[in-house]
């Protein structure tokens, strides 16, 4: 399975979370949950399921970065919010969150009117697969482009 998390204020609604065959969205209201009881929701799904990738979108992405580097599963972050502003609690992401074995991909859309893109970009250089698009902005524009990425990334994590 393919395990997609959502952003903020999203849910399994969202056209991205059905872009590829066999992806499941799990929804959690974040502002509900502190950090300890969100990470506790996803390690359920994780430990519940056979997660081969993970897909995360802007809140979505900090929490597939972070899993997926704790359980060496492959991600692909979109848009992701690696430092939220939201007063959720969450720590920045650190450098010790991009460390791990397992293969992480970046589909980043540079006109993100939410997220600094240029910052995400600096951040994850040289320890992620990046795609970099022009244009865009913060919920995608370029469905397809996106589309064609995971599957081109879920391909690279079965044949790499």
């Amino acid at each position: 399975m393919i395990l997609y998390m959502h952003g903020l204020r999203s849910n399994a609604t969202t056209v991205k979370a059905s872009l590829v065959e066999d992806m499941q969205c799990y929804v959690i209201d974040y502002e509900k949950h502190d950090y300890a009881g969100t990470e506790l929701f996803y390690e359920n799904v994780i430990k519940n399921n056979d997660v081969e990738m993970i897909v995360g979108h802007s809140l979505g992405g900090y929490w597939a970065l972070k899993l997926g580097n704790k359980y060496q599963i492959p991600v692909v972050l979109v848009n992701p919010s690696l430092f939220p502003r939201v007063t959720l609690g969450y720590p920045p992401c650190t450098v010790e969150d991009t460390v791990n074995k397992s293969h992480r991909f970046l589909y980043l859309e540079m006109d993100d009117e939410v997220l600094d893109s240029e910052k995400t970009y600096n951040f994850l250089y040289g320890t992620t697969s990046i795609l970099k698009v022009e244009g865009g902005h913060h919920r995608v524009e370029h469905l397809d482009k996106l589309k064609d990425y995971i599957n081109n990334c879920l391909n690279y994590t079965i044949v790499g």
